[in-house]
């Protein structure tokens, strides 16, 4: 959110571990950041993130924040994710209890 309240931009990060790497990767961008655990790739993302969001905004750069955004099995991956914490939210009838605004996922937030 900037100042004023007013959220700007959203932009999904998914979480996961790769050979006992956590690897942190923007869906929009395609931005990735690595570590030895989830709570430094979260902040290192979000840090990498914000730099470039700002670069973008400076220079009038926006289509390249967006030029190449994540594969498709990583965006695959996501929706499954999704998919799995609704079902666990889900009330009686099949609905989910509350609608699902994501910003970052991990692969743990399913089990």
């Amino acid at each position: 959110m900037n100042k004023e309240g007013i959220q700007l931009l959203t932009l999904r990060v998914f979480i996961f571990q790769d050979d006992g790497i956590y690897v942190a990767q923007c869906l929009e961008t395609g931005s990735v950041a690595t570590a030895d655990d989830s709570i430094t790739a979260k902040d290192m993302i979000c840090e990498l993130l914000n730099d470039e969001v700002e670069f973008a905004l400076k220079h009038g750069k926006y289509t390249n924040l967006f030029s190449t955004p994540a594969k498709p099995e990583i965006w695959a991956e996501w929706f499954k994710k999704v998919r799995e914490v609704a079902a666990v939210t889900s009330g009686q009838n099949g609905q989910p209890i509350l609608s699902l605004t994501i910003e970052t996922m991990t692969a743990e937030n399913a089990k």
